[in-house]
């Protein structure tokens, strides 16, 4: 029988295919006629990083503890989370990603709507993003910003939540909370990558 244990409270989480825990994003996944044991973590999250130890039921004892490290991306906008701008003007977005696994795609939303080649044609929108080994940056340049530009644009990079900027584009003077720029620190979001975490043991006969 072999059972899978997570060293930092001692909580046997799988005996054979069995769950012993009330946590449902744990599962235990065995095919027939294999020596595999594997592990499920689903919806991983900073607190499942730690030592998981396998364990068969002979005598003696035999075990063995994997490390996983849960890797945290954050993504901010710089000039958020509210820019004001006047009509006319030129609007600079900087999304900033923190990245130790390397971001696979990025993509820019207006009001839930992905900004696709056609769209950013349309409205005069272009996008210049560097997909580099620690972090990616994105920037979505504006040249002449309308009403119609207005409001929620989101980056959404891979294995990492949307970061948020409120853009309101003004006609006439500047009210006396308008701001060019920064308003406030940028507003961070996190996500756990892996969103699975497979621990898998083959068992040797």
């Amino acid at each position: 029988m072999v059972s899978w244990v997570r060293q930092k409270d001692l909580h046997i989480l799988t005996v054979g295919k069995y769950t012993y825990t009330t946590d449902q994003r744990f599962t235990s996944i065995h095919l027939d006629n294999s020596d595999d044991w594997t592990l499920e973590i689903r919806d991983s999250r900073k607190t499942d990083t730690g030592v998981y130890e396998c364990q068969v039921s002979t005598e003696p004892k035999m075990s063995l503890g994997i490390q996983l490290n849960i890797i945290v991306v954050e993504a901010y906008i710089s000039e958020g989370p509210v820019l004001y701008i006047k009509s006319g003007s030129p609007v600079n977005l900087t999304c900033h990603v923190r990245d130790q696994v390397g971001t696979v795609f990025l993509f820019w939303y207006h009001n839930g709507r992905v900004l696709d080649i056609d769209e950013k044609k349309h409205r005069g929108i272009d996008v210049f993003t560097d997909f580099g080994p620690a972090s990616t940056i994105s920037r979505l340049f504006i040249a002449k910003a309308k009403l119609s530009d207005s409001g929620n644009y989101s980056c959404q990079p891979s294995y990492a939540l949307p970061a948020n900027i409120t853009l309101q584009v003004l006609n006439g003077e500047k009210p006396a909370a308008m701001q060019h720029g920064r308003q406030n620190a940028g507003s961070t979001t996190a996500a756990c990558f892996p969103l699975v975490a497979l621990l898998s043991f083959a068992l040797l006969m």
